[in-house]
């Protein structure tokens, strides 16, 4: 796989029943669930990755040294979600080139996926370059997660016509949106100015996700700002009514972003149930040191 750039999210603490401490250096199956990350996306061929953390985090250290692999310490405000995703672009369009970025696709992941492999890596990403694209979220059959996963809580979207599917950490995105010019990230053909109010939007929805009621009316708020014709107007409108009503199919909501940023946002549906899996709590980790044991057991038995 060429031109391939993963963002690996390893920022934040883990729960107490995890050990608490840094979240991406809690051990699984014998070394820290970073490292799986790591590995996964190194056999996968990916060229270079880069891992966003807190400054104080020993993470060069626990990484040492991979030839592929940057290190994006972020501290103070830059550790905030949206803030640190945005200063870590920065960062990335800064260190990578714009030459480069055009014919890059950057994947981001969680650093606490551990069970996902290498060819669930090379077939996300050749999904994306498939899917024509500029943006693009992984959904995968809700069944499939079911079975996989059971009495596991997913984020759950409903596909018209078809049965529900559940939502993936892992994004594409391509590298050509992204410039650096100076100290400031532009992304697409947004100004400094509009990249502003999505970030102090990012960080309001989250600060509100345990109201989920309000994330919807937020999200309305800043749509308005973006409409510039009366078409742009219509289909936001047609899209609302549609969702009262319980008619709004992925489809036609995938068009009203488009409409309203101009990036072409898509999804890439699969069946890898790995991508639907991060540790969160001590059933996580032990069920997913029980699933790399039994790898280990049938790769000895098989060599």
């Amino acid at each position: 796989m060429t031109d391939t750039i993963a963002i690996v999210l390893a920022g934040g603490t883990a729960s107490e029943a995890l050990g608490s401490g840094p979240k991406a250096l809690v051990p699984v199956a014998g070394k820290p669930i970073l490292l799986h990350t790591i590995a996964a996306l190194e056999d996968a061929g990916v060229d270079r990755i880069f891992v966003f953390h807190d400054t104080e985090t020993p993470l060069p250290q626990v990484i040492g040294h991979r030839p592929v692999v940057t290190c994006v310490g972020r501290d103070g405000d830059q550790r905030e979600f949206a803030a640190g995703i945005r200063f870590g672009l920065q960062e990335v369009a800064r260190l990578t080139g714009s030459d480069i970025l055009a014919r890059t696709n950057l994947l981001f992941i969680s650093c606490d996926a551990p069970l996902a492999d290498p060819d669930d890596y090379r077939a996300f990403l050749q999904a994306f370059v498939q899917s024509g694209s500029e943006v693009a979220m992984g959904l995968a059959d809700a069944n499939v997660v079911r079975r996989q996963l059971p009495g596991r809580r997913l984020i759950r979207i409903r596909l018209r016509g078809r049965g529900d599917a559940a939502v993936q950490t892992a994004v594409c995105l391509k590298g050509a949106l992204l410039r650096h010019d100076g100290d400031r990230l532009h992304f697409a053909h947004w100004s400094p100015t509009e990249m502003d109010r999505v970030e102090a939007l990012l960080k309001a929805a989250r600060e509100h996700r345990k109201g989920g009621w309000k994330i919807p009316l937020l999200v309305y708020r800043e749509v308005l700002h973006r409409i510039d014709s009366i078409a742009s107007a219509s289909r936001l409108m047609r899209a609302i009514l549609w969702f009262a009503l319980g008619r709004l199919d992925l489809a036609s909501a995938l068009n009203v972003v488009f409409d309203l940023s101009g990036v072409r946002l898509g999804v890439i549906e699969n069946e890898i149930w790995r991508l639907n899996f991060d540790v969160d709590s001590a059933a996580d980790l032990q069920f997913a040191t029980e699933e790399l044991e039994r790898r280990r057991s049938l790769d000895r038995a098989t060599a």
